[in-house]
């Protein structure tokens, strides 16, 4: 891509002034409530239309991915004599201009516990007509991610560390690390990539949720010239085989593959049982090598997407 079509790009989201909820260009937005009830759970969603269709139909698969990702853990640890568990979510519309929309969801889980758990779902949209953007499509591999973990970790060391802190340098460093999922939660604003951290990711409960705010100007270099090219979780410039050059060439089938290697990952992460560890791997291993040998014999985009899918319906089981 030419010099002259990066700096159009880095204009379009570095932008310039304030945003407000009447700025320029801005979608008009009308609220909308799910809800849903059963003897295990009582669901209400609030969440946002604008009347651009693209733009509102993903919101409505992710405020219905919320409510699975619920409903999975409440029917799992649901017990009979319990009342019912309940899901709020709310949201903040963080950026409505012509540039880009994009929508904090605040999801309050309630098993009953000494307190909610909280969570944040963001969806970002540019405003060019190509739909979501994520993280790792914005900025460049592991120099980015490691840029952004450095800022992050500076702001909350400089905000939340001291003799009456409410965390340690640690708690910041597991919460904060160089890791796309720790990030998950964005906001792509005019002049500024703010990362919004729930309770518990870097900081005790009692010290509420945290945002960190790193301006654009500091993360300008690390800011892929074509944020719509695709980007898989393996560097597309050493793609091996027909198979990874396929994934690399599909923006959806490259966002596959990166749910399904984080999703991974974290399982097994955060998996304190050895068997099961040994058994995420072999299996993750045999389901690569199953992936590298399958789709010659027809077109490979959709049979690789459909492999995807059916994997992460599997670890999601």
């Amino acid at each position: 891509m030419g010099r002259g079509i990066f700096v159009v790009m880095l204009g379009m989201l570095l932008g310039c002034g304030a945003v407000a909820a009447a700025a320029p260009g801005a979608l008009p937005v009308a609220k909308r409530t799910l809800k849903d009830q059963s003897a295990i759970y009582e669901i209400q969603i609030a969440y946002p239309q604008t009347g651009d269709t693209r733009i509102d139909a993903d919101i409505v698969t992710t405020v219905n991915a919320i409510a699975h990702g619920f409903k999975k853990e409440a029917v799992a640890a649901h017990d009979d004599q319990e009342p019912r568990y309940t899901l709020d979510v709310t949201y903040r519309i963080a950026r409505n201009d012509a540039r880009a929309f994009a929508v904090i969801f605040q999801d309050e889980w309630d098993f009953h516990g000494a307190h909610p758990n909280m969570e944040f779902v963001t969806a970002n949209y540019l405003r060019d007509g190509s739909g979501r953007i994520y993280l790792p499509e914005l900025f460049d591999g592991p120099r980015g991610l490691a840029r952004i973990s450095a800022l992050a970790t500076a702001d909350l060391d400089r905000r939340l560390l001291g003799p009456d802190g409410p965390t340690d340098k640690d708690w910041i460093q597991r919460g904060a690390d160089a890791h796309w999922e720790n990030f998950q939660a964005f906001v792509l604003l005019p002049d500024a990539l703010e990362i919004e951290f729930p309770p518990y990711q870097v900081a005790a409960y009692a010290a509420g949720p945290q945002v960190s705010r790193m301006p654009l100007a500091k993360l300008a270099d690390v800011m892929r010239a074509n944020p719509r090219e695709p980007v898989a979780s393996f560097d597309c410039a050493h793609a091996r085989s027909d198979n990874e050059r396929a994934i690399c060439s599909d923006v959806t089938l490259a966002r596959l593959d990166r749910e399904l290697t984080q999703t991974w990952s974290s399982q097994y992460r955060n998996e304190n049982d050895p068997q099961r560890k040994v058994r995420l791997k072999t299996d993750q291993i045999a389901w690569l090598r199953k992936r590298d040998q399958s789709c010659n014999a027809g077109p490979r985009v959709p049979c690789l997407t459909a492999l995807y899918r059916t994997r992460l319906a599997q670890l999601d089981e």
